[in-house]
């Protein structure tokens, strides 16, 4: 067992016992992590990670917490919080170096950690920029629900297709179990409305998986990762899916 004095002794940021963890992640839901943990460098991530799996403690690496989806019961296991020590972004002449907690897309992470990326953007002018950078941001305001608590894109896309446009060609648009809805903008996206629960979004993941699966013959794969949740939580696809309402 892993002690939380052995945590405290190899990181100094924040440690916490059952911290929710609704407020951590982008659909705003989620029970308590059994421990939570803010490294504040490379070396205590990295100490921390050792530590939880040969402890054989399951753990969940969160950036700002997009493409997760964490169980109403919470994760039994550590939750890893790296938009603290990690949120970081510098310049050096034109090359970018943007640690893990820097919002562009982060996400969480079950396998390996990217602890930060380096890239050099094309050159500009600075004025053209953000007028593409507006009409960029007014684009993705009118197609994508960003009113409301949400995961982003909920299932890869299939090969040769789209997972919105076989959602939308199911009727599913608009599609609700409890507070959990298939976006009217965006069909790959289900956002929280009223009361949403992490059961209500998983029920219409699967609702959704069951109508493409048995109208268009495409099994839809989740892009967001499901945690706290058993391992049959993603209901079997069968050729009478259609109307499952878990």
């Amino acid at each position: 067992m892993i002690s939380i004095e052995h945590i405290r002794s190899i990181c100094s940021g924040r440690i916490a016992i059952s911290e929710p963890l609704a407020r951590m992640t982008t659909f705003r839901l989620g029970g308590p992590a059994d421990i939570y943990v803010e490294p504040a460098t490379t070396a205590e991530l990295i100490a921390l990670v050792r530590t939880f799996r040969d402890g054989d403690l399951p753990f969940l690496v969160l950036g700002n917490g997009s493409n997760v989806l964490v169980s109403d019961d919470g994760f039994r296991g550590a939750a890893i919080n790296l938009e603290h020590g990690f949120a970081r972004a510098t310049v050096d002449d034109d090359v970018v170096d943007a640690g893990a907690g820097v919002r562009l897309s982060s996400s969480g992470l079950k396998g390996d950690i990217v602890l930060s990326a380096r890239f050099t953007p094309p050159r500009g002018d600075i004025e053209s920029m953000k007028r593409r950078r507006k009409d960029l941001l007014l684009k993705r305001n009118a197609s994508q629900p960003t009113a409301f608590p949400n995961a982003g894109s909920i299932f890869k896309n299939p090969e040769g297709g789209y997972a919105a446009m076989l959602i939308q060609e199911c009727g599913l648009k608009g599609f609700r179990i409890g507070g959990a809805e298939v976006s009217e903008l965006h069909a790959n996206f289900i956002i929280g409305r009223d009361n949403a629960t992490a059961a209500d979004i998983l029920a219409v993941i699967n609702h959704v998986r069951g109508v493409v699966f048995s109208r268009r013959g495409v099994v839809l794969e989740p892009e967001i990762l499901l945690m706290g949740f058993p391992d049959n939580a993603l209901l079997p696809i069968s050729s009478d899916s259609e109307g499952v309402v878990a």
